[in-house]
Parts: C-alpha cells; structure tokens; sequence
C-alpha cells in the first residue's frame, strides 16, 4: 500500500463507528496481526500511550499466546491511533460499558475469521481498498523502513522472532526507491 493510500484510509478511521474499524487502525498504525487485536482490553493492555501485546484470539475469539514469544511487547501508539482510539472508547462505553475494544455489539468476541470476512466485504465498497488485514501490517512494517527506523526496532515492534523475516518478507520496495538509490551514485 502506498504512503498516501494508507494515508486516505487512516483519515478515514480518525473517528471509528464500530469495533472493526478500531481494529484496523491498530494494523495500519500499529502492525498488530489480526488475531492480537481482537483480544485487547482497554484497561489492561491499552494504555494511555501504547498498546500491550500478550495474547491472540484463537479461532473462537477467545484469548491464547502469541504467535512467539517475540509476540510479547508494548507498541507505542502514534497521536493519530492514540485519538482515533479514544474517539472509539468513548463511542464503544456508551454501547457496551466495560466490553474489551474489538467485540461484537453484543459484547461478545469477535472471530478471526468473521473479521476476515467483513473486512473482504467493506474493504473496498466502504474504504476504497481491495488490501487485505494483513497487508495493513505490512503497510505499517514498510512505511516505518522506508522512514529510516533501524530494522532491530521494526522487528520488535512487529513482533518478529528473526531480523530475517522483518527484512525479506515484510519491507517492500518501490521502484522509486530502487531509481533513488541508484540515483546516490
């Protein structure tokens, strides 16, 4: 996803309507996997500043490990996520007080595989996007290189056991970039 596509979508979550598109601001502006961000509580793993990794939703949408132990960290939260947040905490109390951020209006978890599904049928009539969840995070990885943050804290932040599996698998290169290197000669 291009810098100004993630952009586009990240104004138009500033002031989040439901508990999905909460969701999405923590893979667009955090890198969270889609399974870390359905188990987050407000109180426990969101602070004021950042966001507290320490489980994962299994495939019923209740609380398990992290994918590794490197799954286990404090994500800073930008002021952009850190309003659009709030913004959905305050919607979200008015709904469902004391629920955990991303449930169903009901309270209940969400699915991963329901998450999935939405996003498949809002992502691109609603957002303008055909990227899929995970291509956000990958969004999120990419954008944090390409603005010179040196790879070890992009590993940890994303979460990554190996250095490796940041650098080959989730930094992409644009040809604009290649030009400009290129162009340092």
């Amino acid at each position: 996803m291009s810098e100004e596509e993630a952009e586009r979508l990240a104004g138009m979550l500033a002031e989040p309507k439901c508990a999905q598109e909460a969701a999405i601001v923590l893979y667009l502006e955090a890198g969270l996997r889609r399974s870390e961000a359905l188990v987050l509580e407000w109180d426990k793993t969101l602070t004021d500043d950042e966001v507290i990794v320490d489980g994962s939703a299994d495939e019923s949408g209740e609380k398990g490990s992290t994918k590794t132990r490197a799954g286990v960290r404090a994500v800073p939260l930008s002021k952009r996520a850190k309003a659009s947040l709030e913004h959905w905490r305050k919607v979200q109390q008015s709904r469902c007080p004391g629920c955990s951020l991303v449930v169903s209006e009901d309270g209940t978890p969400i699915k991963p595989s329901s998450f999935t599904l939405w996003w498949r049928y809002h992502g691109e009539r609603d957002y303008g996007t055909d990227r899929t969840l995970h291509e956000l995070r990958h969004t999120f990885i990419t954008r944090l290189a390409r603005k010179g943050v040196q790879p070890r804290v992009v590993q940890e932040l994303a979460g990554h056991r190996n250095l490796s599996t940041t650098l080959s698998v989730y930094t992409h290169v644009s040809g604009e970039e290649k030009r400009n290197a290129v162009d340092l000669l």
